[in-house]
This record gives structure tokens, C-alpha cells and sequence, in this order.
């Protein structure tokens, strides 16, 4: 015969286990929470930069193959209006445009020319969600700490990249005006400048000409 009393302590005491463990695991999941969710902000950073680089191989193609050579304007929709249907055609159909921190399953990348039309950026609004990047003239200003490429040289927080190598330019010429670059003590145009284009010290291959930073042939 079954003891009553007994019988009601033992399933008292299972009922508290229980509640114990999954106390336990609730703590566990709720501290490895944050870690997962910084662990998945990484992974997106880096599709970004990813995605962000293959747009901008596609608008150089565009600018390559325009005549006269121009940047596609300004756009909130760049794939979706103007890449995905570029000759030739560097954006595939199921190319991925859709920025993860945009915060819809609609927002592209964003994507900025200048007043000038000499420069671009594309970017992503980061890990807050609400980056930003605005062309003040020829100067990219960031704001919120968004994740950028840009063509614009020596951006701080804006990834740097171009068709040629990165030199420097750090000889003092008493301060260079006019967006001029100093340049073994010479304040230089390193947009048209083939032997400092972009950076100093990057010379344009033989054949290339030096057109807004960049360097191109024929």
C-alpha cells in the first residue's frame, strides 16, 4: 500500500526540480542571447562589405562603359533600378541588395554621388540601424557609424576602395587648398594626377589616364 503523505513530498519535490532546471536553463539562454546577437551582427557586417563590394565593381562597369564616363546618380534602389538590368551585366537576378540593418526586407543599400559627380560611396545604416553618409561637395560625412565604401580617398570610418594600391601623402606642404592632396611637398590634384592618383605615390599604369582618382585605360 502506497503512502499518501509520501507519494505528495516525492511529487512536491520533482515539480521543484524541474522548476529549478528550467530556471537554470533560462538564465543560461538569457545570458547567451546578447553574444548570439552580436555573433549575427558580425555575420551581417560582413555581407554587407561583401554586397557593397560587388555594387561597386558594378558601377565602375557602368562608368567604364558610359559615354562620356559617368557615376549612375544617386539612388535608394541602385540594384533594383539600374544594376540588375546594366550591360553588361555584373548583378545577378538573385543578387542579394537588401541591407540586414536597413531595417525592412525592402531597403537596399544606399548609394550617393557627389554634387560633382567625381565620387561615390555605397553604404549600409550599421549596427545601430540609423547610420547615414551625406555628400557636403566633394566631402563624405558620415554620421552614426554606417558601414561604407567609398572611392573618395582617406575617409576615416568609410572603407577606401579603388581599381590601384593606396599610397600615402603625408609631406608637409603648409596646408593644400582647393581639395588638392600634398605630395612629396607639392600640393597635387590626385584626381587627374597620373603619378599620384587617388594617393600619393600611385602611378597609373602606362597607357591609363587618371580620371577622378582613378586609374583607366583608353
Amino acid at each position: 500500500m502506497i503512502d499518501k503523505k509520501s507519494h505528495s513530498f516525492c511529487h512536491a519535490f520533482t515539480t521543484i526540480e524541474i522548476l529549478i532546471v528550467v530556471s537554470v536553463i533560462a538564465i543560461l539562454i538569457s545570458t547567451q542571447i546578447p553574444r548570439i546577437a552580436a555573433m549575427q551582427d558580425l555575420a551581417n557586417k560582413d555581407k554587407a562589405l561583401t554586397a557593397m563590394s560587388l555594387e561597386q565593381v558594378a558601377v565602375k562597369s557602368i562608368y567604364l562603359h558610359t559615354n562620356p564616363h559617368a557615376y549612375p546618380a544617386s539612388s535608394t534602389t541602385l540594384v533594383a533600378s539600374t544594376l540588375s538590368s546594366a550591360i553588361p551585366n555584373i548583378i545577378g537576378k538573385n543578387f542579394d541588395s537588401i541591407d540586414p540593418f536597413g531595417g525592412t526586407t525592402t531597403t537596399e543599400y544606399n548609394y550617393l554621388r557627389s554634387v560633382s559627380a567625381n565620387y561615390y560611396a555605397i553604404y549600409s545604416k550599421g549596427f545601430g540601424r540609423n547610420g547615414s553618409v551625406v555628400f557636403s561637395g566633394d566631402t563624405l560625412v558620415l554620421t552614426n557609424n554606417p558601414f561604407c565604401i567609398t572611392n573618395v580617398p582617406d575617409v576615416s570610418g568609410c572603407i577606401y576602395k579603388s581599381s590601384r594600391a593606396a599610397g600615402n601623402g603625408t609631406d608637409p606642404c603648409g596646408g593644400c587648398t582647393g581639395g588638392l592632396r600634398c605630395c612629396s611637398g607639392v600640393c597635387t590634384d590626385v584626381s587627374a594626377n597620373t603619378s599620384h592618383c587617388g594617393h600619393c605615390a600611385t602611378i597609373c599604369a602606362g597607357g591609363q589616364t587618371c580620371v577622378h582618382g582613378e586609374c583607366y585605360s583608353g
